[in-house]
């Protein structure tokens, strides 16, 4: 019975983290979990903090506090089995403990999403003529694709490189306008360096276009080639030599934030493949402009780059581009955002409303497939509780309480709030969202020598062993007395083995001639200096 509710309790609190969690974040509020302000300020600086004087955490909302709960009564239960050992109930209470930890970052991570969303949605809103929001992405790489090719042709290929900027503005009119530029590029690392010569290539190509343009705020994902404090330094001398002042840079989380990006990318993949099934082959990044130039209305701006020189020769050059062909202004290339004039907040309220927002827990339809398009474009979206907790009656009651200002009701909602902001409750800590530091964790020398007898093994046989299979059977490797050879905190996940497999193979296909098959020494001698100056970085 008592499993029956922790598993009751953790179904409950996994839907509720998929649909309401997101409604319920405020950027200040009296519940811990709720609180963006005291979930995403660091304890340890005082420079990244953000104190919440005006209130208390001092409420607790009870779906917040379903996981927390269940967790406290799981272990309670795993400590009354009498049937079971000491190592399997350690086995058991470490599995435990990783899964909500791994709960716990993804309602970090919705946390974070809803914060740095919000960035964007106020960039827009106070955008002012002279403004621009500039969406930077690289897109996956684009393999050639020919008429007609064999099945041999298709295996290692390489891909082509380009790198896809959304720019939205407003016009005088205050209508919202967006325009794109695609960089491609037969072949260039994608580096701090590369991005920092497109934003200036692309930057000067808007001052071009726009010559109004002003100021510039920038947005992208957290990938290192954006997130990197040398593209942070060549910040100021862009904005120099472009005369567009560079005011903000904004990262998005994983899976949000880049949907303007992915649509113009997915658009001209369209216009490729049309191309292609029209008997015409791309190979070549120019191939690529070429079968997007040929659309009657270009939405998009292709510039070609041939190679990135020498970096930095100069102060006043970051680069030197190699232009073989530039941007093509046509007809047709800003594109409008336009609101939705006619939607609907209930999915179910008309027939013709059979465009619904395909965004998780949005209640908005649409008429008109561009309309959801634009609304998707945007991402402001429209959100319904799926289920009335008892801290949103709290809240509803004290609305309808000043509503009425009845003494009789403010009694009530009062003696109401008392039960739930009990002290029994598990309280979050100051910064629970923030991303945690990964610990560089060194293997120890008989786990070392287990995992590299397996990948010896695997490449001697020809038949090499998934890493799943050696996570679990970690879990009961004997060492010579017959007893367990490792204990539960030394258990490796299926990422940590992938990754020291891949650093062997690494390692030993740059070793030295000489070096037989069964020397390994070097090989782990290597990875133990790497370990060392990791963990001191």
């Amino acid at each position: 019975m008592e499993l029956k509710e922790c598993k009751d309790s953790l179904v409950a609190s996994r839907i509720y983290m998929k649909t309401d969690f997101k409604m319920h974040i405020k950027q200040t509020d009296h519940c811990g979990d709720h609180c963006i302000n005291y979930a995403l300020s660091d304890p340890l600086d005082n420079q990244f903090q953000q104190t919440c004087i005006d209130h208390q955490h001092d409420i607790a909302c009870d779906r917040c506090q379903l996981l927390p709960t269940a967790i406290l009564n799981l272990k309670e239960i795993l400590d009354k089995l009498a049937d079971l050992s000491p190592n399997t109930k350690e086995e058991m209470l470490v599995d435990i403990e990783a899964a909500e930890a791994k709960i716990l970052e993804w309602k970090s991570h919705i946390v974070r999403t809803i914060n740095q969303d919000k960035a964007r949605t106020q960039t827009l809103r106070d955008l002012q003529p002279g403004d621009i929001l500039l969406i930077m992405d690289w897109a996956m790489k684009f393999l050639p694709i020919t008429f007609r090719e064999k099945q041999s042709n298709w295996y290692g290929q390489k891909g082509l490189n380009w790198h896809v900027s959304v720019c939205i503005y407003k016009d005088e009119d205050s209508n919202l306008k967006h325009r794109t530029f695609a960089h491609v590029m037969d072949g260039v690392r994608q580096d701090w360096l590369a991005v920092a010569c497109l934003l200036e290539d692309t930057l000067h190509h808007i001052k071009i276009q726009l010559p109004k343009t002003t100021r510039a705020f920038l947005r992208s994902d957290n990938a290192g080639c954006y997130h990197c404090g040398n593209l942070w330094l060549a910040i100021p001398g862009i904005s120099r030599r472009t005369g567009i002042s560079i005011a903000s840079y904004d990262y998005s989380e994983a899976q949000s934030g880049k949907s303007y990006c992915d649509a113009k990318i997915a658009h001209m993949r369209g216009k490729l493949s049309k191309e292609a099934a029209s008997g015409h082959n791309i190979i070549t990044a120019a191939d690529m402009k070429s079968a997007i130039d040929l659309e009657e209305r270009l939405d998009a701006k292709l510039h070609m780059l041939n190679s990135l020189k020498n970096p930095l020769l100069q102060p006043s050059d970051i680069a030197d581009l190699e232009i073989k062909s530039g941007f093509v202004a046509s007809h047709g290339a800003d594109g409008n955002i336009r609101k939705p004039t006619d939607s609907r907040n209930d999915v179910n309220s008309a027939v013709d409303h059979c465009f619904p927002c395909p965004e998780e827990g949005c209640t908005q339809t649409f008429t008109r497939y561009g309309d959801m398009q634009n609304h998707c474009f945007l991402g402001i979206h429209t959100y319904k509780l799926q289920a009335m907790s008892t801290y949103d009656d709290i809240k509803m009651r004290w609305r309808n309480a000043c509503s009425s200002l009845s003494e009789d009701t403010l009694k009530h909602a009062s003696s109401t709030g008392e039960e739930v902001t009990d002290q029994s409750y598990v309280q979050s800590d100051m910064g629970w969202a923030l991303k945690k530091s990964r610990k560089n964790a060194r293997f120890s020398d008989d786990l070392k020598s287990y995992l590299t007898d397996i990948f010896q093994h695997g490449e001697n046989g020809g038949t090499k062993v998934h890493p799943f299979i050696v996570s679990q059977n970690m879990r009961v490797a004997k060492n010579e007395r017959g007893e367990k050879r490792f204990n539960p905190n030394q258990y490796l996940a299926v990422g940590q083995i992938s990754s020291f497999f891949s650093r062997l193979s690494a390692m030993k296909k740059t070793s030295t001639n000489d070096m037989n098959d069964g020397d390994l020494d070097a090989i782990l001698l290597n990875i133990v200096k790497a370990d060392v100056i990791a963990e001191f970085q």
